[in-house]
């Protein structure tokens, strides 16, 4: 099996993307470490639960409402990167807060600045 067949996706300007769902460690992508969904304008839920994903990036998704990285490989730094990329739902404007589930990120979920992520309406859903 050849390991980095599947490491880096690139699904960056898929404009009418809305879903995203890769959950469990099945054969279908069992070593993706890298997702760029940046400009997936159109994207309101990404379940990308034991994925072994290790960035993830959601620049210019202005949608984007639910995220479960649940046991995945994402570092404290990676996490706090993420959610600087995803959309700030603390301005009243009439969508739902963020919700994310993200345990299982061993190295990174018990260190991660939730502080920032409440900051921008994004709230932990476990």
């Amino acid at each position: 099996t050849n390991d980095t067949v599947y490491s880096t996706l690139n699904l960056s300007g898929c404009s009418s993307l809305k879903y995203i769902n890769k959950y469990g460690t099945g054969t279908d992508m069992p070593y993706l470490r890298f997702l760029n969904l940046q400009g997936c304008a159109s994207l309101e839920h990404a379940n990308l639960q034991g994925a072994s994903i290790q960035s993830l990036d959601f620049t210019d998704c202005p949608k984007m409402v639910y995220l479960d990285i649940r046991d995945n490989d994402m570092t404290k730094e990676a996490i706090d990167s993420m959610f600087a990329s995803l959309p700030d739902w603390s301005v009243d404007d009439g969508f739902t807060p963020g919700g994310y589930m993200l345990s299982g990120n061993a190295s990174g979920y018990s260190a991660y600045d939730k502080a920032a992520a409440n900051a921008k309406n994004w709230w932990s859903i476990e």
